[in-house]
Order: C-alpha cells, then structure tokens, then sequence
C-alpha cells in the first residue's frame, strides 16, 4: 500500500469539517401534529441523507490498495422549489481493499438548524471493468443523533458509473435510500406526547464532476435531484 506525505493538505480538511451552521428554522417538531410529521420531515430528511451519501470520488478507485479521505461541505438545497437551504459538512474515509472491492466510513459533528447533530455511517462498494471506466455498486448505513424529537437511519444503494478522462473525473449514478425515522415527541406545548416511528424511501439522480488538482488531491461538484430536492455539494478528496 502506498502512503504520500500530504500531512498539510489532510490537517486543512480536517479542520474544514469542523465548520457550524445554524438557522432560525430549527429540528424541533414538537408543535407539530403527528399527521404532519411526515410532510414536515421529508424536506429535512432529503438533505440528511444527501449529506451522508459516499462522495462519487470514492466510489471508484485506483488498481492498487489506497487510502482515501475527504470533506464533503458547501451544500446548497432548494426543498420542493420553495426555500434555499445549506447542509452540513462531512468527513469521509475509505480504503481501496483490491481493484474492485473497498470499505469506507463517514461522520460528522456540527450545528445545524438549531441542534448539533452527529451523523455516522460505514459502506462498502463493489466494481466492474477497467481503472478509467467503472461500473459501481455501493451499500451504506448511517445514522443521525442529536434533535430532541428524532434520529434517523439511512440504508441506501447506489448504482452508477465513473469515468476519468485525463484530470477530470465524471460521474452518473441512481442512489435509493429507505430511511427509518424514529419520532420521540414530548415536549409539545398541548401536552401531546407521541412516539411512532416514519419510513420513507426516497429516490435520488447523482452526476458529479471532479477535477485533480494534485497527484493527490481533486475536487469538485456533485449534483442530487429528487422530487423533494435539488442539491448542489462541493467535496475535496485526498489519496494517501
């Protein structure tokens, strides 16, 4: 396995991913009725797992064993064309175990909307055909701690495509997810307490384009569609 020596770069990114954001439109759904959790939780939940889905970068790897890591932070949302949100900042590793099998993780810590949040997850993704040309497929879990009345599990799969032309690196791919959000409210101002959990399966179209801007580092843009959101994320990632 090879490891460069890009202490510098890497202390940056680390440091990156410990940016907080806060909003006057906060988590708390405790005023909420509980036949409305669900419409006022999706916008919400569609930027969570955008933020916790593997930066396509990391989906397709080189020919050799290689430690990867990255930040994804910047996200712009536009949720059902209505409002202009920003998510939160991820931090994200990943090793490259053999040209078509590699393991990766994410978490995150940072204030936003309100609450500060944490948000873990491993995944593992499988590949087929050349070092410039792969077809990918790539299973998360995650999770999101933090709000008073919820925490959310995320399972998605992603299947797509990553080519490399030269420095650039494009990618096309579909990702489901099928969240499990688990509701704890009881704190409402009318005394009604409820606890019940919402599923969701949420559907999201990815193309991302990365450029090398070292032997080591690239970054670049990556672009969600659903029919709940439209989101924009600027990542960095390394290889060691």
């Amino acid at each position: 396995m090879s490891f460069k020596n890009n202490t510098s770069s890497f202390i940056v990114l680390l440091i990156l991913t410990q940016f907080s954001y806060s909003f006057s439109n906060g988590l708390d759904i405790s005023d909420t009725d509980p036949s409305s959790v669900r419409s006022t939780l999706k916008p919400i939940v569609s930027i969570i797992v955008v933020e916790q889905e593997t930066p396509l970068p990391l989906l397709s790897f080189t020919e050799e064993p290689i430690v990867l890591i990255g930040c994804k932070f910047f996200s712009i949302a536009s949720t059902n064309g209505l409002s202009t949100d920003i998510g939160f900042p991820t931090f994200w590793s990943g090793i490259a175990i053999s040209p078509n099998f590699s393991l990766g993780g994410q978490i995150g810590i940072a204030k936003w909307k309100g609450d500060n949040i944490n948000t873990t997850g491993f995944s593992f993704t499988v590949s087929s055909g050349e070092s410039d040309k792969k077809n990918i497929f790539s299973v998360s879990i995650s999770h999101l701690y933090g709000p008073d009345d919820f925490h959310l599990r995320n399972l998605n799969a992603t299947l797509g495509r990553c080519c490399k032309f030269s420095k650039w690196n494009l990618s096309f791919a579909y990702t489901a997810h099928f969240v499990q959000c688990k509701i704890h409210v009881t704190d409402n101002e009318d005394q009604k307490k409820y606890k019940h959990v919402e599923k969701m399966k949420i559907n999201h179209l990815r193309s991302g384009i990365y450029r090398d801007i070292t032997k080591n580092i690239n970054l670049g843009l990556e672009l969600d569609a659903s029919t709940t959101v439209l989101m924009i994320a600027f990542s960095i990632i390394g290889y060691l």
